[in-house]
């Protein structure tokens, strides 16, 4: 006689039942906004994805020393995206680069490496960034704070 598997091992009928958080994640999303964010164990604070991302700050400004011109392409660790070429003389693409490195920034190298301070500062108050990131920034070099209270 063939005995199968499902004979011989326990179905989910026979399985404890166990609270929600503890064997499916739940995805909420934020009224009004596109933020998903899974619950975390049992008495945490729900929070989002950004705000729980550690965020690399440079020590200082004058540190980042990154391209000013041309094409560049960042490495896949960075950005992981195809479409990782960017040409500086092209603002989107500029502050497309600014945002994903800082974003993605896993060392200070990579600020110093793909950031230039100048530009830095010049695209700050435009750029779209998580709100933790930013604090982050403008908590370690209060002339980014000012630039962005002065364009708000």
């Amino acid at each position: 006689m063939v005995q199968f598997a499902a004979d011989v091992l326990p179905g989910p009928a026979h399985l404890p039942e166990l609270p929600w958080s503890g064997w499916r994640p739940l995805v909420r999303r934020l009224a009004g906004s596109g933020v998903t964010t899974a619950p975390s164990r049992r008495g945490e604070a729900r929070l989002t994805y950004s705000a729980r991302k550690p965020y690399v700050v440079a020590e200082r400004l004058d540190d980042l020393c990154g391209p000013v011109a041309g094409r560049v392409t960042l490495p896949p660790h960075l950005d992981w995206s195809g479409n990782a070429t960017y040409d500086l003389g092209k603002p989107a693409r500029l502050a497309s680069l600014y945002r994903t490195v800082l974003n993605e920034a896993g060392c200070v190298e990579d600020l110093r490496t793909w950031l230039n301070a100048r530009l830095l500062t010049r695209l700050w108050p435009t750029l779209w960034l998580p709100p933790a990131l930013r604090r982050a920034w403008e908590s370690r070099f209060p002339e980014l704070r000012v630039l962005s209270a002065s364009t708000a």
